[in-house]
């Protein structure tokens, strides 16, 4: 059962069994979270519970199971790209739901451009209130129906964390992977592919 909350100076704190799960699981792979981002865990933790009643976000709800489930394994995708927090990578979250993995990543990665896509309304209203909630920077936010039109091939790093095909990236294999650059002819042949439907 979860600790009572704390409140210092007006502040309501995380349990300090929150912290202290999502603290080793974040440093089993590498990843510091200083007080801050541990708080902005907590607050979507908070935000996605209350939301869940009202929309159907995810099945898992218990907070250590979340922590687990869907804290850090958004996070594991610093094991398939080690130099995440160094650079200034650009990741699209393709059908994002409740946010997983694209909110946590960019949490714990303030330098990522992130951008999330999701094809439900109710869905999108829940993560701009998150975004709000929790002051986070997002480059693009947008619903699948503009998918085709927001195509990032300007962006020189795409990483891919997702075991579906997506019929725009064709290269990138099934699971995390790193193009380093599009090529000017994968550009023209996917334009000319996408006027034909």
């Amino acid at each position: 059962m979860a600790e009572e909350n704390k409140v210092e100076s007006g502040v309501v704190l995380p349990p300090a069994d929150f912290t202290e799960q999502l603290q080793k699981e974040a440093q089993e792979m590498g990843v510091a979270l200083n007080e801050h981002q541990i708080k902005q865990f907590y607050d979507y933790y908070e935000l996605l519970i209350h939301w869940n009643t009202m929309v159907n976000l995810t099945a898992i709800t218990e907070q250590k199971e979340v922590v687990t489930k869907h804290f850090s394994d958004s996070l594991a995708l610093v094991k398939a790209v080690p130099d995440l927090a160094e650079k200034e990578y650009t990741l699209i979250d393709v059908g994002t739901g409740a946010g997983f993995p694209g909110i946590p990543l960019k949490i714990a990665f303030p330098n990522l451009k992130v951008t999330l896509l999701d094809s439900l309304n109710k869905r999108i209203n829940f993560l701009n209130e998150v975004i709000q909630a929790l002051e986070l920077e997002f480059r693009r936010f947008t619903d699948g129906r503009r998918m085709r039109h927001m195509i990032m091939f300007h962006v020189k790093h795409l990483i891919s964390a997702f075991h579906a095909r997506w019929q725009i990236c064709p290269r990138c294999r099934n699971t995390a992977c790193h193009l380093s650059r599009w090529e000017a002819g994968l550009y023209r042949t996917n334009q000319a592919n996408w006027r034909k439907r």
